[in-house]
């Protein structure tokens, strides 16, 4: 008899839920659905809270709306809770010098390089 592994199947339907959020919200951007695509991001992030591409995709989304603030708040939840993701770091930054906080966004890149020299 062979060996059979115990596959996780909540896990597998989690991660395609997953990704059918991440699709959606691309997809709602990449049309400019903005309003759409706040309501799809909210419910992925209901369901994935700190899901490092949600959080992505979420800086993405609110920089396309124009809410610089908001956008820079999920960019800071990516490095609070993926300190080793160096995407974080840059989309502070992306959003600091759209606020022409440029210093700032400086010393951001600055920490980022420091935490994650390569």
């Amino acid at each position: 008899m062979a060996n059979r592994v115990k596959v996780n199947t909540n896990f597998l339907f989690a991660m395609a839920d997953l990704k059918k959020y991440v699709d959606s919200v691309k997809s709602l951007l990449k049309a400019n659905d903005i309003a759409e695509a706040k309501e799809k991001l909210r419910l992925g992030l209901d369901e994935f809270p700190n899901q490092a591409n949600l959080l992505r995709i979420a800086f993405d989304v609110f920089r396309a709306s124009g809410d610089h603030k908001k956008s820079i708040g999920y960019a800071r939840s990516l490095i609070r809770y993926h300190p080793n993701d160096w995407s974080g770091y840059g989309c502070v930054a992306q959003g600091l010098v759209a606020l022409k906080r440029f210093d700032e966004a400086q010393n951001k890149v600055k920490e980022g390089l420091e935490k994650i020299p390569h």
